[in-house]
């Protein structure tokens, strides 16, 4: 070896050692690498596992509602009170609001009983808790005959509509 191979030397020993350094480097990451697979595949499981029982937890909770409103409904008084005539107005009929609350009365329809002429209130109509719905039924033979009377209703501020038949 003569001297001006040193240089080349020094400079050959130096890449050796930064490409050992760099391999000791790769290899510490790689082995980061492993680790953190194996922590997001153990929170992969953990989030599947959650998901889970979220998803069976929603459907107890829903079950607990549906029990829950049915035995609510089982305990409301009926919407709709018994018809009743107007004083002595043979062929005036009101059914009181027992819902609890103020409702909106969008369809008023009587069926049979020999009704000849029928006049609903204006609607919709809102009637509060405890108010009366009105209407006039004139029959061929007495005023209602047997006939029943259909109301469609809603809740203020719900979308849904109910129906209710009363005989009068």
């Amino acid at each position: 070896m003569n001297e001006t191979d040193l240089p080349a030397l020094f400079v050959n020993v130096g890449i050796l050692v930064l490409t050992g350094v760099m391999a000791l480097v790769a290899f510490v990451q790689a082995r980061a690498a492993l680790h953190d697979a194996e922590a997001a595949k153990n929170a992969k499981n953990e989030a599947v596992a959650a998901q889970k029982a979220s998803a069976t937890a929603l459907v107890e909770a829903n079950q607990i509602a549906k029990d829950a409103l049915n035995a609510q409904r089982r305990t409301l008084p009926a919407p709709w009170g018994v018809p009743f005539r107007l004083g002595d107005d043979k062929s005036g009929y009101g059914i009181p609001n027992t819902s609890g609350q103020a409702v909106i009365v969008n369809a008023l329809d009587v069926e049979g009983g020999d009704v000849k002429l029928f006049f609903p209130q204006d609607l919709p109509a809102h009637v509060e808790y405890g108010d009366v719905l009105t209407f006039t039924a004139i029959s061929g033979n007495r005023a209602g005959a047997g006939a029943v009377a259909t109301i469609g209703w809603s809740v203020e501020g719900e979308p849904f509509e109910y129906k209710t038949k009363r005989h009068f």
